[in-house]
């Protein structure tokens, strides 16, 4: 009589490891594969209501330079405005989630008003550029550097300093680049982070909360 409690203890036991094993193994990749396609598997337009216009600001002027990054063809914004002495370009890498460089266009007007070029695109996955998804936190990298393949080929940009202004995951996507092109005078990153991890983090900390007990 005594054995079929220690038996069933035993399965309990078991049972209680193979959940806790389960969590690491099965629960955690799962949830790590749901946050990160809810992110990157889809594609990002600018709010209509959000919106900025060329026209908002006196004297800035915008000519379209689309270039190739992999197997689609991302929308480059040439800025500029005239009678400026030209220090240098400034190429902006546009954060995640609201769609592509447009947002920035305050930024954009105030680097032009003091003698600066500047060059934005839309990433692979918003706005103009092409691409049905985001398709991941590399990618901006990718985007980055085929930008700046792309701006050292235009004429009037040659022989100027480049600078990087990168916001979030734009200003991941400068960090990262940096190891690509030692060349690059100078790097402005807002709110960026180190590492995916970080962001992946971030996000599921969102989703299922941070752990803490309710003061």
């Amino acid at each position: 009589m005594e054995k079929k409690p220690k038996k069933q203890k035993k399965i309990i036991i078991i049972s209680i490891i193979s959940v806790l094993l389960a969590i690491p193994l099965i629960i955690l990749p799962v949830t790590t594969v749901i946050v990160y396609e809810s992110i990157f598997g889809e594609r990002y337009e600018t709010a209509s209501w959000l919106e900025f216009s060329v026209e908002d600001y006196e004297g800035l002027q915008m000519e379209r330079s689309d270039f190739q990054s992999e197997d689609v063809t991302l929308a480059g914004y040439k800025y500029s405005k005239a009678n400026q002495e030209i220090k240098g370009v400034v190429i902006i890498a546009h954060g995640l989630g609201g769609g592509g460089h447009n947002t920035y266009m305050p930024f954009i007007d105030y680097f032009t008003s003091n003698g600066y070029y500047v060059f934005a695109y839309d990433a692979r996955g918003n706005d103009n550029s092409g691409g049905d998804a985001v398709d991941g936190l590399p990618q901006g990298i990718i985007c980055l550097d085929n930008a700046l393949h792309h701006v050292v080929a235009i004429e009037e940009y040659q022989d100027l300093p480049v600078t990087l202004f990168g916001h979030s995951w734009g200003g991941y996507s400068v960090g990262n680049v940096l190891n690509m092109h030692p060349d690059i005078k100078a790097a402005v990153i807002i709110a960026g982070f180190n590492e995916s991890e970080d962001l992946l983090e971030y996000q599921g900390q969102q989703m299922a909360g941070g752990g803490k007990a309710p003061e």
